[in-house]
């Protein structure tokens, strides 16, 4: 199955045509212009960046000489910055000789044109130039098991919807979702079958979704959701649709059995302010409320305060250790109850039930007697 994923990975390529005389911005906009593509111009190098950080850019036309700073700076801020790094970048400049065409292939160039260039040539350069720069996007950024865009594609949507949201003041809500005992599947019908649920499930969350919405493979069995211009219950609903899409279109086994899928998930808001680490972190803590109370469930922010507390057991040797990971917990709301020996562990486990058993595996045969426990006992 390979999964549609224009809209995610970018949509139709987008060229940014960096030159300082409007007039030849046109004339190349005008030889380059097609159906297939979309061309954004910029007079200066400030105004270049601005329109990389808003939109996504699969090949960048440089003219050397620009009003506001030389070419090969701007050459040089983007070859320095991760999230620009890998942007083809093609020089048209009217500076000839052996030098210039050097520098610009030390500062990362991939191609040095001198004007005049004729019209034809640069047409053939710039299409071989995009579609292998669109084809090696897609390699990198799509996840190969489900056809949806990967981590990496993931954590540039969202930087974008970020900029979007300081500048529009929109909400902007993030679901993190992890499939619910996906590994019977894999124990009891074989990797293959787990494989195939997943991308089972992808397509339809996808088709369940706007077309506004970002769905991506986060790794393993999570996925990762931008909804864009969307409050978190707005998002919770479309949360539940995708738990109906599920059910309307259950996954079957090689036989035919059916076999029932269900998910978690966990809620947030996105704020000016947040970061890709903090906003996951946080959705990551509802996610695991949502399965350690019963799984197939949806928590979000405000749902938080009402749910039971949930009890660690925590064995750990090291004193300082245990008091440290104890502190952190305890300011996430968790319950914990600390043990520094497998034979204290044991007894705990026998009288208690727990949510997550963390354990030091430094702890040798003691930690074997605890893995045999947590087996039998479902953790």
């Amino acid at each position: 199955m390979t999964m549609p994923v224009e809209k995610d990975l970018g949509g139709i390529p987008s060229i940014l045509i960096v030159e300082q005389d409007g007039q030849m911005a046109n004339l190349l906009a005008n030889i380059l212009a097609a159906g297939d593509r979309e061309i954004h111009l910029a007079l200066g190098g400030k105004q270049a960046l601005s329109v990389i950080e808003k939109k996504t850019i699969a090949l960048i036309l440089l003219n050397l000489t620009l009003p506001d700073m030389d070419g090969r700076n701007f050459l040089l801020i983007l070859r320095e910055r991760s999230e620009t790094a890998g942007i083809p970048v093609m020089i048209l400049s009217g500076l000839g000789g052996s030098k210039p065409k050097a520098e610009c292939f030390a500062l990362g160039a991939d191609a040095y044109f001198e004007k005049p260039i004729a019209p034809e040539v640069l047409k053939a350069a710039v299409s071989a130039r995009l579609n292998k720069s669109m084809e090696m996007r897609r390699e990198s950024r799509q996840d190969a098991l489900t056809g949806l865009p990967n981590r990496a594609a993931f954590c540039e949507s969202f930087q974008r919807a970020l900029a979007t949201i300081r500048r529009n003041k929109e909400p902007l809500s993030l679901g993190l979702l992890d499939f619910d005992l996906l590994r019977r599947i894999n124990d009891a019908l074989g990797h293959v079958s787990g494989d195939a649920a997943l991308r089972h499930a992808a397509r339809a969350f996808y088709n369940s979704l706007r077309r506004s919405d970002y769905l991506a493979r986060w790794g393993g069995d999570e996925f990762v959701i931008l909804f864009p211009n969307t409050t978190v219950n707005g998002a919770y609903n479309a949360l539940e649709k995708m738990f109906t899409a599920l059910a309307l279109s259950p996954f079957r086994s090689q036989d035919s059995r059916p076999v029932p899928l269900s998910f978690s998930a966990g809620l947030v808001a996105v704020h000016a302010a947040s970061t890709l680490e903090s906003i996951i972190g946080e959705a990551d803590q509802y996610l695991f409320i949502a399965k350690s109370s019963g799984r197939g469930r949806l928590v979000s922010e405000g749902e938080n305060a009402n749910l039971p507390q949930q009890k660690i057991l925590l064995v750990e040797r090291d004193p300082n250790i245990l008091e440290d990971i104890s502190k952190s917990l305890k300011k996430d709301g968790f319950l914990i109850h600390p043990c520094s020996n497998g034979k204290q562990a044991l007894e705990n486990i026998n009288s208690q039930d727990y949510s997550l058993i963390l354990i030091d595996l430094g702890l040798e045969s003691d930690s074997s007697l605890i893995r045999e426990v947590r087996q039998l006992r479902g953790y």
